[in-house]
């Protein structure tokens, strides 16, 4: 998978543009999620689990939506993002009211397992990058 990107490099994109969008989305996903968690946080569990399956829909919407309309797809992604939070909001409410230490730890937890990846891949890159000659001036 990684080897035919690598040999096709002067097609006209890059990798780390495509990577670069790619964890643009993820990140308003995320910022989406958080808005929905809390907006829905006053929420029932029914109306949680019917938010969720609304996001559902709007998963299997986006499997039809990606080849014909990129606007419409990345509108189905923010809804995703913002039902899915709405659907977990209850049950962060119940966890916030129970323990809420519990959220802070896991909040920290996701946050240092990111950094560390971030941190492994950005080594591989620079050992990659060596390896095809191009910090040779660096490095003599």
């Amino acid at each position: 998978m990684y080897e035919s990107t690598l040999g096709r490099r002067n097609v006209g994109i890059s990798t780390n543009s495509v990577f670069a969008r790619t964890m643009m989305y993820v990140a308003a996903t995320s910022g989406l999620f958080a808005l929905g968690a809390y907006v829905g946080r006053r929420m029932a569990y029914g109306e949680g689990f019917i938010t969720f399956i609304g996001a559902f829909v709007c998963l299997i919407a986006m499997r039809f939506t990606v080849g014909r309309s990129r606007d419409a797809t990345v509108t189905l992604l923010a809804a995703f993002g913002l039902l899915m939070g709405a659907a977990m909001a209850p049950t962060l409410a119940y966890y916030a009211s129970a323990d809420p230490q519990a959220l802070w730890q896991a909040g920290i937890d996701a946050a240092v397992k990111q950094r560390r990846w971030r941190g492994r891949q950005f080594a591989a890159r620079r050992v990659a990058d060596r390896g095809r000659g191009q910090h040779s001036a660096q490095s003599a």
